[in-house]
Parts: structure tokens; C-alpha cells; sequence
């Protein structure tokens, strides 16, 4: 990594936040560069949950004393491996609001499995245009 100016470092948000082994990988090997961060999530990108996944990648980064000049969010699809843990966690729990199976949130697992997608990749590709 030492032989870069840019790094663009991507990743997925798995159960709420940064899959822990890429974390671990950025602290210890990103260090005082430019970077661009590129994030995808289950979530709508322009939801709460995004804007707190972009704001906690963009922390992680500055704490290794990186410089974030360029930022990319995306929904993507959601593992059926994870939604399968939530109807599991969901029958364990009684359904408990943090688990519910509703309609709507159906409805966003559904959404979430056709993204990335051609316009997604539009926007990622106009917001690192130039970088290089």
C-alpha cells in the first residue's frame, strides 16, 4: 500500500456495520493516504442507516489519519444466508420489533436484490471519475 498515492477501498455493511475482518485490514494497512470510500448495504442509500454506515467508514478511515476525497453508498443485495438468520432470530424472539418479518421489510429484501444496478454503477462511476 505504500506504493500508492489513491487507494479506493470498498466494502459491504454486514449486520449494521463493517464485516469485521476488512476492518481489521483497513487499521492495519491503510495508513496517511487519499481515499476513496465505496460502500453497499441492504438498506436504501439514501436511508438513516446508510448515512450511518458512510459516516462510520468515513471515521474509520480518518482515524488512520486517511484523507476521504471521494465517497460512493449503493444498495445491494442482502445474503439469503442473512435473511435467513433474521426469520430464525425472528422465531426465537417472538417477533420482537427488532426481528419482525413485515410486508414492508419484504418488500426491501426484494428491492435490495436487483442492485446494484445499471444506474447504481453510473453513480459509482461518476463519483470517482477524474481521481486518477
Amino acid at each position: 500500500m505504500d506504493d500508492f498515492d489513491f487507494i479506493a477501498v470498498g466494502y459491504y455493511i454486514y449486520k449494521g456495520t463493517i464485516d469485521t475482518n476488512f476492518k481489521r485490514f483497513i487499521q492495519e494497512n491503510i495508513k496517511g493516504k487519499n481515499v476513496g470510500l465505496f460502500i453497499t448495504l441492504g438498506a436504501r442509500a439514501d436511508s438513516e442507516h446508510a448515512a450511518k454506515a458512510l459516516k462510520d467508514g468515513k471515521k474509520l478511515l480518518e482515524d488512520g489519519q486517511n484523507s476521504v476525497i471521494r465517497e460512493f453508498i449503493s444498495q445491494g443485495a442482502i445474503s439469503q444466508k442473512f435473511i435467513d438468520e433474521i426469520r430464525v432470530a425472528a422465531l426465537k424472539t417472538s417477533n420482537k420489533k427488532h426481528y419482525k418479518i413485515t410486508s414492508s421489510r419484504e418488500a426491501r429484501w426484494k428491492e435490495a436484490a436487483l442492485h446494484p444496478d445499471t444506474n447504481d454503477i453510473i453513480n459509482a462511476k461518476t463519483a470517482f471519475r477524474g481521481i486518477l
